[in-house]
């Protein structure tokens, strides 16, 4: 075979390599018209014609578009789940940019499953030295001068660079962007560098040199981006490594396999750490406080506890790719400005976008992935090993890294979030596609009575917990239905940096219709009352708004949207002593109500004027 794709058969080998190059080509350019900008140009859909183009090429290859891989189910509902983002967000053009930056990892995972070794041997050096080339940037082209760094040696360092390297007034990525690329492509440089060191020929020479030098370069950038969530990652990917290999010491004394030792410790672990951050949450903001690295003015704690409100409101559909900022600056924190990019946590992050269908591809494929990876590790073929290591390798790093920054997945450097799943998986989908496209329904095992027996109970099971959910789930998605309404409305254009003034107030009726139904249900449901609450506001009627919202602070009283919102009705209806206790919780309500004394006389409601001037003087500090 060639050096490309070995699975491609009855063609020449000639004709199969340049194919291959021919796709690899398309796929690439299209990732790169796809992150070329962080808004959306309609030269972006030229991106999907290129892409449809190089599975067109596969297809008329092997007659089938797509490889066969252990994660395509969840890879499938990931993205499904995206396509209807799509559909919730409604500012549709940062979400079509988002969706093409997924449709380019999908698209680059499909051509790493199905490599071959020498040709994951070229991507691997490839994707060293754009991550050297990023690093270089970043060092040179961060403005050191005005980021806050708790390390006075590496502020000093990055303005000798920037004094050395002229600015090129060019995108300046974020720190944590850059680290969560870096952070990848540690592992592959070091599994690269191994496995070419030991060859004498040039090629492979080159390919140690690249690894070895660009490596250095990646590391020194990591450092210099100063993430401690990238720091922590690639920790614990050393410690998963150490653990692995203690596993293959006791496995014998346990008489179980490798990677059921070593998946039974990460599950100890992994329930242990649940408990104590159930018991003391606050120390996730004390460990990442202590770290040093880039200042952050928000409490991680805080915005995962806010950013679960999120996700009740829009469990089936999520509230829209890309729409976090929005949805946290409109319904947690009431304001018309952007304040946060993500939620933090690249899992949180998805299930506010996308759902719990989202996160369920999600965490899904990446799990089925790392599986794969140790369970049949030692049985990979030796030119695949490396690869497969640097794989899960990537993929732990991921998911530590994912705890706490959800950068990557929400950058334009999303099309890298699959490439540690791809070289895990890489020289599966041959095999896996072989035996499927000789055998066909051949390799399915017959239908077993146990099977059959267990395949009923499980039907009966959901018959049954659908009968017991079926109420409280249809009141949920009414809600859901509302929120996502509402949202498309409230949210388009945003930020506007500018408080909503009412024009748009009668087109929520088909969102307060969906809250109603939900209501009729469960009248104490949290999300339909809070958006009928705000729907209220919009229309001035601060009577209705406050009845709703305090049944919605009722259900949850720690709701920091919900507590701002009933506040500021009692405000505005002049009832000051019920406000004054829930403005106590409210830190920037002073500074807003110095603001809503000029912006309700320019609006032409004179009494709400007054009534946020003698608020701002109560609030005095």
């Amino acid at each position: 075979m060639g050096a490309g794709l070995t699975a491609r058969r009855h063609s020449p080998a000639w004709l199969g390599d340049g194919l291959y190059v021919l796709e690899w080509a398309l796929t690439l350019t299209a990732i790169g018209l796809w992150a070329s900008g962080k808004i959306y140009v309609p030269l972006m859909n030229a991106g999907s014609v290129l892409l449809v183009g190089a599975w067109t090429l596969r297809w008329a290859h092997t007659r089938r578009p797509f490889p066969v891989t252990p994660i395509d189910l969840p890879l499938v509902l990931f993205m499904l789940s995206a396509a209807v983002g799509l559909w919730a967000m409604p500012n549709w053009w940062e979400a079509l940019t988002r969706l093409y930056l997924y449709l380019g990892a999908v698209g680059l995972f499909y051509l790493l499953a199905e490599c071959s070794p020498r040709a994951l041997a070229r991507f691997s050096a490839g994707f060293v030295a754009f991550a050297a080339t990023l690093s270089l940037y970043f060092v040179t082209q961060n403005d050191w001068a005005n980021q806050p760094v708790k390390f006075a040696a590496v502020r000093a360092l990055g303005l000798a660079l920037n004094r050395l390297v002229p600015d090129l007034g060019q995108y300046k990525p974020h720190p944590n962007v850059v680290a969560s690329v870096l952070a990848l492509v540690l592992p592959v440089a070091l599994m690269l560098a191994l496995q070419s060191w030991r060859s004498r020929a040039m090629a492979d020479r080159l390919t140690t040199l690249i690894a070895v030098g660009g490596g250095l370069v990646v590391l020194f950038g990591v450092g210099m981006t100063v993430s401690r969530g990238a720091w922590l990652a690639l920790a614990g990917a050393a410690a998963l490594a150490l653990w692995w290999w203690l596993a293959s010491q006791a496995s014998p004394r346990f008489a179980a396999p490798q990677p059921a030792v070593f998946w039974g410790g990460i599950a100890l672990v992994a329930l242990a750490a649940s408990i104590v951050f159930i018991v003391r949450p606050q120390l996730i903001t004390t460990i990442f406080g202590a770290l040093p690295g880039f200042s952050s003015a928000v409490s991680r704690l805080e915005v995962y506890q806010q950013s679960w409100r999120l996700v009740q409101d829009t469990p089936f559909t999520g509230g829209g790719l890309a729409a976090f900022p929005a949805l946290y600056s409109t319904y947690i924190l009431v304001i018309p400005q952007s304040f946060i990019t993500h939620a933090h946590n690249a899992f949180l992050n998805v299930l506010v976008e996308q759902g719990w269908p989202g996160l369920g591809g999600f965490a899904g494929l990446m799990a089925l992935a790392a599986w794969r990876a140790t369970t049949q590790l030692r049985a990979a073929p030796d030119a695949y090993r490396p690869f497969v290591i640097a794989g899960a390798l990537g993929i732990g790093i991921m998911i530590l890294h994912g705890l706490s920054d959800a950068a990557l997945i929400v950058s334009r450097m999303a099309p890298a979030m699959l490439v540690p799943a791809g070289l895990c998986l890489a020289g599966a989908a041959q095999s896996a596609g072989a035996r499927v496209g000789a055998q066909g329904l051949a390799l399915l095992p017959a239908p077993q009575p146990w099977r059959r027996r267990l395949a009923l109970g499980a039907v009966a099971l959901a018959a049954l917990l659908l009968m017991v959910v079926w109420r409280p789930a249809l009141t949920a998605w009414h809600a859901n239905m509302a929120a996502v309404a509402e949202a498309r409305v409230e949210l388009y254009g945003f930020p506007t940096n500018e408080w909503n003034d009412g024009q748009y107030a009668d087109y929520l009726a088909p969102a307060e219709s969906e809250a109603r139904r939900a209501l009729a249900l469960d009248p104490g449901n949290r999300t339909a009352n809070q958006r009928l609450g705000l729907a209220a506001m919009l229309r001035r009627n601060f009577g209705e708004a406050a009845q709703y919202l305090q049944q919605a602070h009722t259900a949850d009283p720690d709701h920091h949207g919900v507590t701002k919102a009933l506040a500021y009705s009692y405000v505005w209806l002049g009832e000051y002593d019920k406000a004054a206790p829930l403005l106590a919780s409210i830190p920037e309500a002073r500074t807003e109500f110095g603001i809503y004394v000029w912006w309700w006389q320019a609006q032409g409601y004179p009494e709400l004027s007054e009534r946020a001037h003698a608020t701002y003087q109560r609030l005095e500090p």
